[in-house]
């Protein structure tokens, strides 16, 4: 209130609407009654103050500003139902005209409140109705694809009467390009998990809001890249997801796709990287991993394909493994493991999983004793020459799982030694056309490098 001269009188007056509206949120009933008694009388004063604006809809056919717009959709949640009603027609009225022209930008907010707002208020509008209204937004061309996808991305995560709209038109748009609706959207989901975590003794919070936001951004990400390698190459996502199990399109750039989609039956060779499906603070869609691979595609094409694959657990991953080298007649040159990890496990899977099931993650345990039996014919394909470089988290320790991995593979293995994600890969090409890395890790943590044995048969 002190600071009300700095702010606009719309940001003003929604400040005190939300202020009476949730400060007693989750106490005593009756004080409850009494803010909201308070909020409506001041909801009341706000829509007679700004009714000269409204009225306009009656005459003129041209929408709102988007900061009256906005003001309306905050009316429409009033606990007065007259108010309510009269702010829902003019509101109602307001999304009709968006459609007569090109929706700025900036307006983008506009339409994720009005539909959140209209929505949340059954008895006044249906949800078909809505739904119709934003189609015809669609259809009209009002909106670009980048915005489209904005709206919905926060429609689903962050605006609880709207996921079911939202969750329509994701299925539909995934549906028409051969891709599973539930798989991606959980996929998608494995990126941002609110919880806590400790690695290293040391407890890392991703608060609820803040996973909602990410997994926002990511579903915007995931279309628009679906949507972008559509018109590029025609079918690539449906083929990228089938054979390399690839959902999380948008952690690597569309140049990186496009080229597996085009050199899917080239023979020769190529590195692999394996990307980890648990994500769960969403740190693979940060922008500078995103450069570091692509920096990693220019360095080692033209002599080497660059090919990804996405995995959520170790029978998967073995399958995988299984099917490149049936596929390209042998194995990588290099491998990267991306993802979370600590100096016992590397995670491949959702998070709440690691504890109960096995198949999650890999562990050291398994390059030991009768688990190492067990996948000894995977530990055998890949042939002494392969290097393989952890982009996940590690220790200095000479136990790690990097170390253990790497004697029990008879590889060369690159890892960190300490918390931390690569920074640049290095790679470099001698005259013959082989491969060298010299990995650099961000927060100048050193590298490690671990080598084992050659493995018999």
């Amino acid at each position: 209130i002190k600071d009300k001269a700095k702010v606009g009188k719309l940001d003003y007056f929604l400040f005190l609407i939300e202020w009476y509206r949730n400060r007693y949120k989750n106490g005593p009933a009756e004080l409850q009654d009494e803010m909201n008694a308070e909020a409506a009388i001041l909801e009341r004063s706000v829509f007679e103050k700004f009714k000269y604006i409204f009225s306009k809809l009656d005459s003129e056919i041209k929408p709102l500003a988007s900061s009256h717009a906005i003001l309306l959709s905050h009316l429409v949640r009033s606990a007065d139902p007259e108010l309510s009603k009269k702010a829902a027609d003019y509101l109602i009225k307001n999304f009709e005209f968006l459609g007569k022209s090109k929706i700025k930008k900036g307006d983008t907010n506009q339409i994720i409140e009005t539909i959140d707002s209209l929505l949340g208020k059954p008895e006044l509008i249906s949800e078909d109705k809505v739904r119709v209204a934003f189609a015809e937004l669609i259809k009209k061309g009002s909106l670009d694809f980048m915005q489209i996808c904005t709206i919905i991305g926060w429609l689903f995560t962050l605006r609880p009467n709207s996921k079911n709209l939202a969750k329509i038109f994701i299925s539909s748009f995934l549906r028409t390009h051969g891709l599973p609706y539930g798989k991606m959207v959980q996929s998608w989901g494995h990126n941002a998990e609110p919880g806590e975590i400790t690695e290293d003794g040391k407890k890392e919070k991703f608060t609820k809001e803040e996973a909602g936001k990410s997994l926002a951004m990511i579903i915007v990400k995931n279309l628009l890249w679906i949507n972008a390698l559509e018109i590029k190459q025609k079918g690539s996502p449906q083929f990228l997801h089938d054979n390399y199990g690839i959902s999380n399109f948008g952690r690597f750039s569309i140049q990186t796709w496009i080229d597996q989609y085009n050199e899917r039956e080239k023979q020769g060779p190529y590195g692999l990287v394996v990307a980890s499906r648990n994500d769960w603070n969403s740190s693979s869609y940060n922008d500078e991993i995103f450069e570091t691979y692509e920096n990693l595609r220019k360095q080692v094409q033209p002599s080497h394909s660059l090919r990804v694959i996405e995995v959520s657990s170790l029978p998967k991953l073995a399958r995988s493994m299984s099917k490149l080298k049936r596929k390209y007649q042998e194995m990588p040159e290099f491998v990267i493991w991306s993802g979370h990890s600590s100096d016992k496990e590397f995670f491949l899977g959702p998070g709440k999983h690691r504890k109960r099931n096995y198949k999650y993650a890999i562990k050291k345990l398994d390059f030991e004793g009768e688990a190492a039996e067990r996948i000894s014919k995977y530990l055998k394909m890949f042939p002494p020459t392969t290097v393989m470089i952890s982009d996940s988290c590690g220790n200095g320790t000479e136990e790690n799982l990097p170390a253990i991995a790497a004697k029990a593979m008879g590889v060369k293995f690159i890892y960190p030694k300490g918390k931390t994600s690569v920074q640049d890969f290095g790679a470099q090409r001698d005259p013959e056309g082989n491969l060298s890395f010299d990995v650099k890790y961000n927060w100048d943590v050193e590298a490690g490098v671990a080598e084992g044995k050659p493995v018999a048969g």
